[in-house]
Parts: C-alpha cells; sequence; structure tokens
C-alpha cells in the first residue's frame, strides 16, 4: 500500500475543504456548481471571467480567464456531486525545456523539483484504494495549490476481508488462472551482433480486467461484475491490433546539392532496393487484403532500422476516402531487405450495429495458417496456435523452439467480426542463440518461493458499473494479487531478472565519500530525481568515461536508453546528433570541452555552435573549433564563466559532471 505523503498544513486544510459537502444535490445545475467552486477556490470576479462550460452526467466542468487577455492566468475546475474532483491553475515556465515533475507515492516526503532555477513544485499522492488516488501539486515557496486530482468517490462500498478465502486457496486459484511459463526470452548482444535467448519464467497471458476474487478463490471479470444488474455482457471484443510504429528516420538522397561520401553510399543502397510499383503490385496480389483498382497509393515511405534492414511504409487508401464517404484505409509495412511482409492493418468506416449477423469464424484458424504457409512458408514449421484469451478474432501463433515458446516472436491475425475480413497481421521473428534447458529447474519450486502469504495479498479495486436504475456507479471489489506480477525469473537460478536476463540493481546515491567535498549540495539534488551515478561511492575527483556522462545526460532527458553498459546508448546519441561516430568509444574519459560540446548539441544548437567567428568566447584555452561551444556552455549557465581558463582538454571529474548536468537543469 502506499504511504500517505506529509504535506504543509495550509495544503491539507485546501484540501479538506475541497472535500466538503455543499448543500446542494448534483441535479441543481450550473449556478450551484459555479458557486461551489468560487466558494471553495476564491475565484475573485475582480480578476478572473468565466470562459468555458461543459456538463457530462453530474460533472460541471468550469473555466475563468483573466480579465486582462495579455496575461496568462486562468482556473479550471471539476465540479461533481457538490464537490472539487479536479482543479487546475495556470502558472509559467519561462523554459526551453520544463524539467518533468517528479513525485512518488512510496516516498514519505514530497519532491520539490526546480525548473529554470525560479519555479519549485512538490507532489502529493493519497490513495483510497488501489485505483482511487488524490493527486497535488503546490508551488514549494507559498504552498499554493496549482493542480488537484482525484477519482475518490465517498459511495464505495467494501467487501469485508474476513469472509476471503485463506492464503492456500488463494495460492491455488493464483497459480490455475495466472501463473508462469517457461519461455525463451530474447536479448542482444552488443559484441557478438546477435540475440541470444535465455530460459526464464514469464508470466502468462491473462485476460483483461481479470483478477482472482477473494471471496472464492476463482477468476473474476470485472467486466462480467460491471453489467450484473442487466443479466450479463456478451463477448463483444476488440480485434484491433496496431500497426507496428514507423517511428524511424526517412532515408532520403539529396536534393540536388552535392553528396557526401555518406550520403552517396546510402544513396547507392536505396538505389539496389525494389522500386515502389514493384513492391505496391506485390502488396495488391495479396487476396486477402482485398486491395481493389479503387485503392491509390497516399504513402510510400522508406527507413531503415538499428539492424541495418531497409523497410517500406505503404499507406493506401480508396476513393470514398477523398470523397468524404465511407472510406477503408490500408497501412503496411514490408521488409525490403528480406523481401517479407511484416505488418498489415485496415481501417474503414463502420456503420454497422450489435443486430448485425456475425460472420463464421469455424474456419478462420485454416485461413490464418494457409496465409503462413504462403507468405512465410520457410518459417511455417516454427509457429504453433496459441488461442488468444482477449479476443474471438483474434489468431496468434507462437514461436516455438526446443518444445518451448519464444517471448514475443509470434504472428498475430486479426479478423472483423461482422464480415471476416482479414484486419490485421503482425509478424515478428528474430534470429537468435538458444540457451540450453538441460539445468532449468521445474515450476513448482518457482511457486514455493514466489507465492507466500507476504507476497499474495488482499487488495480492493476499483471499477464502474450499472446499478438497479441502469446508471454508471464505482464499485470496489476485494481480491487476491501479487506484488510483482510481471517479473521474470531466471528458469536456472529463479533469480528475479530483467528482459536482459540480468537481476534487477535499484539505483542507489547515497554516497559515502562527498560529505566535505564541493559537489555534495548538487549530488543530493540531483538524488532526488533519481539521477547520479550508482552506488555509494561517488569517487568525485576521478575522470569520468563518456558512457556514464551520456547516461547522465539521458538520465536528465527522462529518457531511458536500454542498457546504460550497452554500446546501444552511442548509437542513439549519434542518431541524435548528440556524439558523433568519433566519439562511440564510451570507455575514454570526456574533456571538459568535449562534455560541453555534448550538451550544446543536446539543445539543439550544432549548427550555431559551428560558426565560431560570430561568438566572443570567455575563455582563453579553447581550440577554434570548439568556440561556439565553449561560449554557449557559458552563456547558458552550464558551465561558469568567472574565470579565464577552462581547462578545456582537461578530464572532466565526475564531480564536475553532476555540476553540468545541475546546470543544465536549472539554466535560464
Amino acid at each position: 500500500m502506499k504511504k500517505l505523503i506529509c504535506v504543509s498544513l495550509s495544503i491539507a486544510m485546501l484540501i479538506t475543504s475541497l472535500f466538503v459537502p455543499s448543500a446542494f444535490a448534483a441535479d441543481e445545475g450550473v449556478e450551484q456548481a459555479i458557486l461551489t467552486a468560487k466558494n471553495l477556490l476564491d475565484i475573485s470576479d475582480d480578476r478572473y471571467v468565466i470562459d468555458e462550460f461543459s456538463q457530462n452526467g453530474a460533472d460541471y466542468n468550469l473555466s475563468w480567464k483573466n480579465r486582462d487577455e495579455n496575461v496568462l492566468d486562468g482556473i479550471s475546475a471539476t465540479v461533481s456531486g457538490g464537490e472539487i474532483t479536479s482543479y487546475y491553475k495556470n502558472y509559467e515556465l519561462l523554459l526551453d525545456e520544463a524539467l518533468p515533475l517528479y513525485g512518488s507515492p512510496e516516498l514519505t516526503e514530497p519532491i520539490f523539483t526546480a525548473a529554470s532555477g525560479s519555479v519549485m513544485l512538490a507532489t502529493a499522492f493519497f490513495e483510497q484504494a488501489d485505483d482511487a488516488i488524490l493527486t497535488v501539486h503546490f508551488l514549494a515557496d507559498s504552498g499554493e495549490v496549482v493542480v488537484f486530482n482525484t477519482n475518490y468517490d465517498r459511495n464505495l462500498t467494501f467487501e469485508d476481508k474476513n469472509g476471503a478465502v485463506g492464503f492456500e486457496k488463494a495460492k491455488d486459484g493464483y497459480i490455475k488462472n495466472f501463473g508462469y511459463e517457461l519461455k525463451y526470452v530474447l536479448k542482444y548482444d552488443d559484441k557478438e551482433k546477435t540475440n541470444n535467448a535465455f530460459l526464464a519464467y514469464v508470466p502468462n497471458a491473462v485476460k483483461y480486467y481479470t483478477y482472482l476474487d477473494a471471496m472464492t478463490g476463482e477468476l473474476v471479470d470485472v467486466k462480467d461484475l460491471m453489467f450484473e444488474s442487466r443479466g450479463g455482457m456478451g463477448d463483444k471484443q476488440s480485434a484491433a491490433m496496431g500497426m507496428l510504429s514507423g517511428d524511424t528516420e526517412n532515408a532520403k538522397s539529396s536534393n540536388g546539392a552535392v553528396l557526401s561520401k555518406e550520403e552517396q553510399a546510402l544513396n547507392e543502397e536505396i538505389a539496389k532496393l525494389p522500386k515502389q510499383d514493384e513492391i505496391v503490385n506485390k502488396i495488391k496480389a495479396v487476396e486477402e487484403f482485398k486491395i481493389d483498382g479503387g485503392y491509390t497509393v497516399e504513402r510510400y515511405e522508406i527507413f531503415k532500422n538499428y539492424d541495418g534492414e531497409y523497410f517500406a511504409s505503404v499507406e493506401l487508401s480508396n476513393e470514398g476516402a477523398k470523397r468524404g464517404e465511407d472510406y477503408t484505409t490500408k497501412y503496411i509495412k514490408y521488409n525490403l531487405t528480406a523481401n517479407r511482409l511484416e505488418n498489415y492493418s485496415s481501417y474503414g468506416t463502420d456503420i454497422r450495429t450489435e443486430n448485425d449477423k456475425k460472420a463464421d469464424f469455424s474456419d478462420m484458424k485454416e485461413k490464418s495458417q494457409k496465409f503462413i504457409n504462403e507468405y512465410y512458408g520457410e518459417f511455417a514449421n516454427e509457429f504453433e496456435y496459441t488461442k488468444d484469451i482477449n479476443s474471438d478474432y483474434v489468431y496468434k501463433f507462437n514461436r516455438v523452439y526446443d518444445g518451448i515458446k519464444v517471448d514475443n516472436n509470434c504472428i498475430n491475425f486479426a479478423y472483423d467480426e461482422y464480415t471476416g475480413e482479414l484486419t490485421n497481421v503482425n509478424f515478428n521473428r528474430d534470429e537468435a542463440k538458444f540457451a540450453s534447458k538441460e539445468n532449468v529447474k521445474g515450476i513448482d519450486e518457482l511457486y514455493s518461493k514466489i507465492l507466500t502469504e507476504d507476497t499474495l495479498k488482499l487488495n480492493y479495486i476499483v471499477y464502474r458499473k450499472y446499478g438497479a436504475d441502469n446508471k454508471l456507479m464505482h464499485a470496489t471489489k476485494l481480491v487476491y494479487s501479487l506484488d510483482n506480477n510481471y517479473t521474470l525469473y531466471d528458469a536456472n537460478t529463479l533469480d528475479a531478472v530483467d528482459y536482459s536476463g540480468e537481476q534487477p540493481v535499484e539505483r542507489t546515491y547515497n554516497y559515502g565519500d562527498i560529505e566535505n567535498h564541493y559537489v555534495k549540495p548538487y549530488a543530493e539534488k540531483l538524488a532526488q530525481l533519481d539521477i547520479g551515478f550508482d552506488g555509494t561511492s561517488l569517487r568525485p575527483d576521478e575522470s569520468v568515461t563518456k558512457r556514464d556522462y551520456l547516461a547522465l545526460i539521458a538520465l536528465a532527458d527522462n529518457r531511458y536508453y536500454f542498457d546504460y553498459a550497452s554500446d546501444q546508448l552511442a548509437k542513439i546519441m549519434i542518431r541524435n546528433g548528440i556524439i558523433e561516430k568519433d566519439d562511440k568509444n564510451l570507455d575514454e574519459p570526456v574533456s571538459r570541452i568535449d562534455a560541453v560540446r555534448f550538451m550544446i548539441n543536446k539543445l539543439g544548437y550544432k549548427e550555431v555552435a559551428s560558426k565560431a567567428g560570430i561568438f566572443n568566447c570567455p575563455f582563453a584555452d579553447i581550440p577554434e573549433n570548439m568556440i561556439g561551444y565553449a561560449t554557449l556552455g557559458a552563456a547558458f549557465g552550464i558551465v561558469s564563466d568567472k574565470s579565464d581558463v577552462l581547462d578545456a582538454q582537461t578530464n572532466l571529474t565526475r564531480a564536475d559532471a553532476l555540476i553540468i548536468i545541475y546546470n543544465y537543469l536549472t539554466r535560464e
């Protein structure tokens, strides 16, 4: 259970006032909702004017703006059942990139986060039940609340936990309805440039919205509880399966300027790829896609992934889409390197009702297998059918190696429940080296370890259901749940591991060697934001490696780049323009000027920094090609210009690396 975070008395008093019941019922209208908001939130008519209003059942959404149109100042609130359930007040953050707001319900004190050195924010969490959390953001210097949100419900009733089944029955129910399965899990080896598959016990797929009923020890579906006053609900499920994102850089040739050697090499690679007409014709030739002559190509994009494979992302639409009538759009991802279809999705106007006759699905499994045989024939024997527990209209074929499923290697098909037409295909298969299963421990031994009275606990969930009056209301259900239901366990040791096969390590920043060091206040403030060097020793005066410095940049940017020990970090930093290919030796020390260069590139000023002639550099020891970087570093406050020497070529220390990160986050 998450702990209550303590806040100041003034904040607590305000929150308490927001939950004081007013003297009117929810159906008395917008007038009473406005009055409630103005009274509790002290909205002055001299300063604010009502701006927007909307109503959704008993929820009244209100907003006010400052009477002076030039002032960024406004208040938004939702009144429901005579209480304030959400509140937001505009406040200015004058900076290029606002520092993320951090708060953790596991902490006993609120976290204060500096943004541009001028605005301090804190977050407080309160918990009613698993899904009912109240969140408050407030200005740290004044205690003024600027964000308030809750889904607290006074009308909830709770089952008596004394009626719950005992641990042993709950344990049996967990194993029966949830449980784990032995699978191969893939991890990428940078040195060998290949996937290695290790054996692990992986949580079984579980039907959405299902829990272990604490009263019976059996599976309970929240959707069934929601509709129980209506005699239950049908088994209609969405068959939509999203196409894999094509969020990668386009592979584009030159626009007429002289090509560099890298651009020329890229151009030659692309010239060898199948042409657009050839790929489009292959796609149209797939009978199951039903792409007739009425479809035209709206988009054809080529991109290259990290493994060097080229893909085409294709979008086709029919004539109806252009006229604003009934339309269908097809999205296809095609592997140009392997000459293979990867993904297919079809979306369109849907005017059917549940009274329409549904398609016959008795032969869809066979149709899916036929598709695999025709278009993925070389791999057909590797994939076996597994029923999808969340949809009757999705057909899933898992890859199996030596009798064991391979995690996330599958071919999925989805069909329209009324027409029976194919709507989605997703293909995912990775080359890998598979570990031996000779020393695998049994699953009963795993359950004995992870299912204990300390881990399989009673918990309340909150859901919405239809009451006797056919209106939606909140309700609770007492269930048994496992603390860490998504943890993997190494099949040979039964130790908890992550998806790299390594034991998860909590980042700790309780440094024992900085008590009298100038870096101490910076290190402690960054540690509150989960930024720093892992471990209990900072070694502040040692040189920092490029790997560790780039990891700090990634943490400060709130972007977790896979495994920091992996060379994949360098690839991503190169692609994002933060470092150059010559910088990719991550285990060498980083110089002070290079540290500044990386940060200025991160800020997006790489091109400006290259124009050395326009700068008046405050430092006397800067190489000519780095003058722009050093000047911008001082201008942004990333490094101090109190001295005319930067010691540009000196190795950056671990202490000074933290100070640069701090300066980056608090720059004005």
